[in-house]
């Protein structure tokens, strides 16, 4: 096993949190037996009762040497990402899950525009007669970098409503209310894998190598998770 997998997995079931390997960690682990090598994150679901355990890993996690940013929407905790201080590690997500018209839903955060050191740079160089332009970009990034150093901000609220848009995670719940620990894996996994993942991979068995998540991934909506959850009691 990773050993970052095996950290990241003895700490939660230390601490009774019934986590599973989730997104890609869990396409990796079931189709190739283990981590797939491009994929820079490991990805962890729990449900929102066990928020109070995870958030007593904290000391843990620090003592790891990872940054910790904790997310919140509406004010509610929905992620937690650990970033190793050491960038050839993996970053961990613990997305947190909530139930609501029959599905399991977290929220998802989408940035507007990806920006990058290099694409700052960049741009700095070709739109130097844009100042304004400019200027809204170091912002977007002085405030991504600013979730680094002050974790714990509320998406739903100004200014991270400019730089972010929210979508949902919305998965049919009876695919994830069960789990199971694989013993040649060695992780807790939803006991119903194959259909889980081809409800969000489709055809999950054949590698894609033009996969991008907020255009292809099955289990994504693209509205906010009060909007999806008053259309879908209404419909």
């Amino acid at each position: 096993m990773d050993e970052q997998l095996r950290w990241i997995v003895e700490l939660l079931d230390g601490a009774g949190i019934a986590y599973w390997a989730d997104s890609g960690t869990l396409l990796g682990l079931v189709r190739e037996g283990k981590l797939l090598e491009h994929d820079r994150d490991i990805d962890i679901g729990v449900w929102e009762h066990d928020i109070a355990k995870l958030s007593g890993l904290t000391q843990f996690f620090r003592e790891s040497n990872c940054r910790i940013r904790a997310t919140k929407y509406r004010g509610r905790l929905y992620k937690l990402k650990l970033v190793p201080r050491d960038e050839s590690l993996r970053k961990i997500d613990i997305t947190i899950y909530q139930v609501a018209m029959g599905h399991a839903w977290s929220p998802a955060l989408v940035p507007r525009g990806v920006v990058g050191r290099q694409r700052i740079m960049a741009a700095l160089k070709q739109r130097w007669w844009a100042p304004i332009q400019n200027a809204r970009m170091l912002l977007h990034a002085f405030l991504r970098r600013l979730r680094d150093f002050r974790p714990g901000f509320d998406m739903a609220c100004y200014p991270w409503t400019r730089i972010y848009q929210m979508w949902t995670w919305w998965i049919p719940v009876d695919l994830l209310k069960e789990r199971v620990f694989d013993d040649n894996l060695l992780v807790w996994i939803p006991a119903n894998a194959d259909k889980y993942l081809r409800y969000r991979y489709g055809d999950w068995a054949i590698p894609v190598t033009d996969w991008v998540y907020l255009r292809d991934d099955e289990g994504i909506v693209h509205k906010k998770p009060e909007r999806l959850i008053q259309d879908s009691s209404m419909g």
